[in-house]
């Protein structure tokens, strides 16, 4: 079984503003700005540190009747986290959503918006 452990990254948020110093990269913010993902990436509730470092070190992966979860304690409160619970706490709503894309498709349409460079080492530069 993989450690979990709480790392600062985990609470980390997304500014989805377009600086301008990225200005080759604004189609991006603005894909992210408008895709289901964006609530995720930019809400920052308030999470106590002392509770994430409390949820990943009682932290152990779960199977029951096929369904992968995590369960945890904090506080002394019994806490069970399944993919389920995660889209509806981060807004997803993409359950019959794309979960991979094929690296010709993701190429091909890198190419298209510009990069340029060897596709199969994932080093992009944009043109």
């Amino acid at each position: 079984m993989a450690s979990m452990a709480f790392i600062d990254e985990h609470n980390e948020i997304a500014m989805l503003q377009k600086p301008k110093q990225a200005e080759g990269f604004h189609q991006i913010f603005d894909f992210l700005r408008t895709s289901h993902i964006a609530h995720a990436l930019t809400v920052s509730p308030t999470i106590f540190i002392e509770h994430q470092r409390q949820f990943w070190a009682n932290a152990t992966i779960v199977t029951e009747n096929g369904v992968q979860m995590i369960k945890t304690r904090v506080c002394e409160k019994p806490l069970t986290v399944t993919e389920e619970v995660l889209r509806i706490c981060l807004r997803l709503d993409d359950a019959a959503g794309i979960t991979s894309i094929p690296n010709e498709e993701l190429f091909s349409t890198l190419s298209k918006m510009g990069y340029e460079g060897q596709m199969g080492i994932f080093k992009f530069f944009k043109a």
